[in-house]
């Protein structure tokens, strides 16, 4: 791998979406539309979404001996990234996430992990060769907590600056701190990792300062069509959302993610790469699926050209 590259350590899973015209309430029926699977799992989104920025890539995880599991290993093929690290478990079963989509955008999602909770014994040799010449290494918490662990200390030891999305919000975070160098969660996530309510832009800037102390990582908080707020030790900053017509806000935060991995891979300031996320993460919002919402460089460039210059 060449210098910038990025290793993705994390979930690979079958997305079995339906699109409703609202999402139901608890105990509700409610008629869909339209049904269709997708490759996802927030470690393959973030593989692919930094693949089609130009990044080299290298994905590490597991898959069941499965049709899901052969369809997800081509899918990333297709996009040119790496799968040496990838295991197939025969016995296993590949993991699934069961998507309601409504006419906002918005979504529901129920996860089956599968093979992706399996890891075993050889995960260090495994995460040590796909790092040996990597610069940032993205994780995420669909994968058990102690594998996070594992691969984190590995990239610190070699210098790798490490990008941990705490999605979805899980027991056993406290062992992130330290471990990381950004943390990326979304409102949720970062109520989670805080402890205090978020509900304008001050109590998230409160949030950030928290789990700034608290995970001694620097956290950049996605709030939606609020934007992002971030702070590090010299600085804190709320960067406003772009704007775009959503149509589906699935794998959102994994581009956002994904896009920040590549910027800060480039060498690109803190600044600048919250800004070439941000505009990453809204184009994903204009588009449907998952990785089929992730777009090309070219069509970043030309989207961040027509936003407005950000505030100095």
């Amino acid at each position: 791998m060449s210098s910038g590259s990025i290793v993705v350590f994390g979930s690979l899973n079958m997305d079995i979406v339906s699109v409703v015209s609202r999402l139901p309430r608890r105990g509700e029926t409610v008629p869909g539309s339209e049904f269709y699977t997708t490759p996802g799992g927030k470690g393959a989104n973030q593989a692919v979404a930094c693949a089609r920025l130009g990044a080299s890539v290298q994905m590490v995880g597991r898959v069941g001996g499965d049709n899901f599991g052969r369809e997800l290993i081509n899918s990333l093929e297709s996009d040119s990234i790496g799968i040496s690290g990838i295991d197939v478990v025969n016995t296993g079963k590949t993991g699934v996430a069961m998507i309601s989509v409504d006419d906002s955008g918005e979504n529901t999602i129920v996860a089956v992990y599968g093979a992706n909770m399996s890891f075993s014994s050889d995960i260090e040799s495994r995460l040590e060769t796909a790092l040996a010449d990597a610069s940032v290494l993205l994780l995420q918490n669909e994968i058990p907590i102690h594998a996070n662990v594992v691969a984190s200390r590995i990239a610190s030891a070699l210098g790798i600056t490490v990008i941990w999305d705490p999605a979805p919000s899980v027991d056993g975070v406290s062992e992130l701190s330290g471990l990381s160098t950004y943390l990326t969660p979304n409102q949720i996530e970062a109520e989670a990792l805080s402890g205090i309510e978020i509900n304008d832009i001050d109590s998230a800037m409160k949030a950030c300062d928290i789990i700034l102390t608290r995970y001694d990582s620097i956290p950049v908080i996605t709030l939606g069509e609020k934007g992002v707020v971030y702070a590090s030790r010299e600085k804190r900053k709320h960067v406003p959302a772009m704007d775009i017509s959503v149509i589906d806000t699935v794998a959102a935060g994994d581009a956002f993610t994904g896009a920040l991995a590549v910027a800060i891979a480039e060498g690109l300031k803190v600044d600048e790469s919250i800004r070439f996320a941000v505009g990453y993460g809204a184009l994903a919002v204009g588009k449907k699926g998952a990785q089929a919402s992730m777009g090309s460089r070219k069509e970043l460039d030309d989207f961040l050209k027509n936003q407005a210059a950000p505030e100095t």
